[in-house]
């Protein structure tokens, strides 16, 4: 008797392994599924993760697209990693002509005697509350660089933000949500049930293709030994 059922198993499984339709919703469609939803998860880690590395800087440098300074101290010869925000100018005049041809917003002038003052002129077209207070974070940020080079990046980053706060109403929402790109996963979850659904139920009717023709192959061969000549 087991023989028998194993001759079945293997002849069927060897006819649906040649079906390309049977492989593509058995194995292709659960495989779609899981490199989407891990690709996705993968992805908005990354992009988590990018984003608190930039996260610093855009929050701190809004209003200004490009400024440059002047260095005197001798301190500062090289922006770094604020390159694409900061220009160095060799001197005053030339830092003038740049803010006059609208190339920067603002230039700075750091003299010589920057470490015992810390005193730094900024120079704008016109008073701006904002480009105000970006000025100052941006040259926070230069001194950062320059004096915390030997520091960790994420350490100098938290100790330039050291919280960010979130406010909860519990009067008005007691649930307490929490920020999530809702819309996003609810997507991918969704599509990954279907996709799953879809295979199941496709590889399930297959199956159920194979025993409603094995009744048929049955049945005609009960009519055919039971007809006389």
């Amino acid at each position: 008797m087991m023989n028998h059922i194993w001759q079945v198993f293997r002849y069927e499984l060897r006819r649906n392994l040649r079906r390309k339709a049977f492989l593509f919703t058995t194995f292709g469609l659960p495989i779609i599924a899981y490199i989407l939803f891990f690709g996705y998860q993968f992805i908005s880690s990354r992009s988590e993760q990018d984003l608190g590395q930039t996260i610093v800087q855009s929050d701190l440098f809004k209003g200004i697209t490009q400024a440059g300074y002047v260095d005197q101290s001798g301190l500062f010869t090289d922006p770094g990693s604020l390159s694409s925000v900061l220009t160095r100018y060799d001197d005053e005049q030339t830092a003038q002509a740049a803010l006059n041809a609208g190339e920067v917003d603002v230039y700075y002038i750091i003299p010589q005697d920057y470490l015992e003052t810390g005193d730094i002129q900024a120079y704008m077209p016109k008073f701006s509350l904002g480009k105000t207070t970006s000025s100052e974070d941006l040259l926070q940020q230069l001194v950062y660089n320059h004096f915390a080079q030997n520091v960790n990046k994420n350490l100098m980053n938290r100790l330039l933000s050291p919280a960010t706060f979130s406010e909860i109403n519990l009067s008005r929402d007691a649930s307490g949500e929490t920020s999530s790109d809702f819309g996003s996963d609810f997507v991918v979850v969704y599509l990954f049930v279907i996709i799953m659904m879809v295979s199941q139920f496709t590889t399930n009717g297959y199956l159920m293709q194979t025993i409603i023709e094995e009744k048929e192959t049955k049945l005609i061969e009960i009519l055919i030994s039971n007809l006389r000549p």
